[in-house]
């Protein structure tokens, strides 16, 4: 799982705190964890790969606050979740440029037809 975050103190303790809330761990080294490249992975106490971002390639021209006010926002168990818009994902999967990646790209653009058809974009 991949989360965004704007890197301040404020929200890496109020992540740190989320997964305290949700039985999932303490994890201390947050608040001081050092971001290489913009990220850095961790596993969960529930086995789930963590990778926290505070930049995200691609989308060097947005500001955090910019991708969050277009974000498309699920609701999961009466949780609002904010995900990155289409455009922004496509944008950061063409930079990062993994294989993976590569493949979710073309995926992701049928999806845009598909909406586009659909008249939901």
């Amino acid at each position: 799982m991949d989360i965004w975050i704007e890197d301040s103190l404020i929200n890496r303790a109020n992540l740190r705190k989320a997964f305290r809330d949700a039985d999932m761990g303490d994890y201390f080294m947050m608040e001081s964890m050092q971001f290489i490249a913009g990220w850095t992975d961790f596993r969960l106490n529930n086995g789930l790969q963590l990778d926290i971002l505070v930049n995200m390639q691609g989308l060097e021209g947005y500001t955090f606050d910019e991708c969050f006010q277009i974000a498309t926002i699920a609701d999961i168990e009466n949780i609002k979740i904010p995900f990155l818009h289409i455009n922004q994902l496509i944008a950061n999967k063409k930079a990062v440029n993994r294989t993976k990646d590569q493949v979710d790209v073309v995926e992701l653009e049928k999806i845009k037809l598909l909406r586009k058809e659909m008249g939901l974009d």
